[in-house]
């Protein structure tokens, strides 16, 4: 019996299936007996030139006389869309002409592995010295992001994934296919070729007008019911993690300008009540924390609900993230919507990408200035009698402030803009009402406060969509 284990450093495998196209966005599971021959041949060719054929000749004939079985852990697939310069010289060109690559790969916990075991298959221990060092030295498999730890090792827990030999499939198990690799001929002349087939790459094959390489031979399997596997940390204790913001990051082929927030956060609402509903199967069931009403559809009251904040980090005038936050920690079946969030509608057609890049559990907090990103725009409508204009909106963020349940500032002083690389956006430029509401006065501030608050507060009309926000000044 040969056993072979891989562990994903990272928790990720980066490998796209032969004959796809790596923007089709489909990963490659499990990683395939065909692609870890390859690995093993190059690095034999890269690294250990020294090692004489005929071993690694016993050592790839052994490891292709049988198809292997897999012991795989919990795994779902992914991928992130970057959008590529192409390097044109026009500076104009250079947006519109991006390409959009996918980058699509397999999710696993970290730390746990992948078992290859082949159970009839041997060599003797000069071979096996020979494989375990060729496998030591592979610090990745699959495209270079795929890190891991590659060696020899005993199976410890049964197959759940193996040949399809025509047997019952198991309930909550389906049918793959696996590319492996044919077995060599007998004969040293058709051994040559099978040698030289697993170093052909897509130009080689083009140029002999072959469809694949002769040594690839797809197999079928059957993989078991992998959810049903013990997990490090289970699904089920997701609640625990105490998850309070995911984090977006923001790309499109258009650019949303951050006076623009009310709108872009209004549609990502839409789209996650969306997403929660069809995941828990009943309209009546959306989370308050998305819809902001009770099962009643009366608003809630004391800002339990999220914020769903765009953000411009890099103060250019055009939102590049996005933050969702809420007082109390996130669900599991919240999270899970959220991290189906991939992104929302926007004017001419397009679509601005959301791609998740962290998570938070505690708020950040910090003592110090804070400056408007967003204006701030008061609940109740200013008249004549209130006094000086100014100093009346003033007074309304102080209040709005502390009924947040934060301290009293030490000093707020108002800001007529908000400045950004691009110039001075003036605040009556912001969207400034939800739907067909009448939009009311808006302004900035800079305020200070002598405790610590948090990184990033929201106060008056819209603060959960966006409007009245107030982070650390500065870059």
């Amino acid at each position: 019996m040969i056993c072979i284990k891989l562990r994903l450093l990272t928790g990720r495998y980066h490998a796209t299936p032969w004959g796809r196209n790596v923007n089709e966005g489909v990963a490659e599971w499990p990683p395939s007996p065909f692609r870890l021959l390859r690995a093993i041949y190059a690095t034999w060719k890269r690294q250990f030139s020294e090692l004489d054929e005929a071993t690694v000749d016993r050592i790839l004939t052994a490891l292709a006389s049988e198809r292997p079985e897999y012991r795989l852990p919990p795994a779902k697939s992914s991928h992130l869309r970057s959008y590529l310069h192409s390097n044109l010289s026009n500076p104009e060109k250079r947006f519109s002409g991006r390409q959009k690559v996918f980058d699509p790969f397999v999710v696993v916990m970290p730390g746990h592995e992948i078992t290859m075991t082949w159970p009839n298959a041997s060599l003797d221990e000069g071979d096996l010295k020979a494989l375990r060092e060729l496998l030591g030295a592979m610090n990745y498999l699959g495209r270079s992001e795929s890190w891991c730890e590659i060696g020899l090792g005993e199976p410890i827990a049964p197959s759940n994934c193996w040949p399809d030999a025509g047997g019952p499939l198991e309930q909550g198990g389906s049918r793959i296919r696996v590319a492996g690799v044919a077995a060599p001929a007998d004969s040293e002349g058709s051994r040559d070729r099978w040698w030289d087939t697993l170093a052909l790459d897509s130009n080689d094959l083009a140029r002999l007008g072959l469809d694949l390489p002769p040594a690839l031979q797809y197999h079928d399997y059957l993989l078991g019911p992998v959810d049903k596997v013990q997990r490090s940390v289970p699904r089920d204790n997701l609640d625990s993690q105490g998850i309070r913001e995911v984090e977006y990051r923001v790309e499109g082929k258009v650019v949303v300008p951050i006076t623009d927030a009310v709108i872009v956060s209004e549609r990502v609402r839409r789209k996650l009540m969306g997403i929660h509903k069809r995941l828990m199967g009943d309209p009546s069931k959306v989370s308050p924390k998305f819809s902001g009403k009770d099962p009643d559809g009366v608003p809630l009251k004391g800002h339990p609900h999220c914020y769903i904040c765009p953000l411009d980090t890099d103060r250019d005038g055009f939102v590049d993230h996005l933050s969702i936050r809420c007082h109390e920690p996130f669900t599991t079946m919240e999270l899970k919507a959220l991290d189906l969030l991939e992104g929302i509608p926007w004017k001419g057609g397009h679509t601005v990408l959301l791609t998740p890049v962290c998570t938070h559990k505690e708020v950040e907090e910090r003592a110090g200035v804070m400056a408007s990103r967003t204006p701030y725009v008061s609940p109740r409508h200013y008249r004549k009698g209130r006094g000086d204009f100014l100093e009346w909106m003033k007074a309304e963020l102080v209040r709005d402030i502390v009924d947040l349940g934060l301290p009293r500032p030490t000093s707020v002083e108002p800001v007529p803009f908000l400045g950004t690389a691009r110039g001075d956006s003036p605040w009556f430029e912001f969207v400034r009402s939800r739907k067909e509401e009448a939009a009311n006065f808006g302004y900035g501030f800079r305020v200070t406060f002598d405790v610590p608050v948090p990184r990033m507060i929201n106060a008056g009309y819209g603060a959960h969509y966006g409007l009245g926000l107030l982070m650390p000044e500065g870059p």
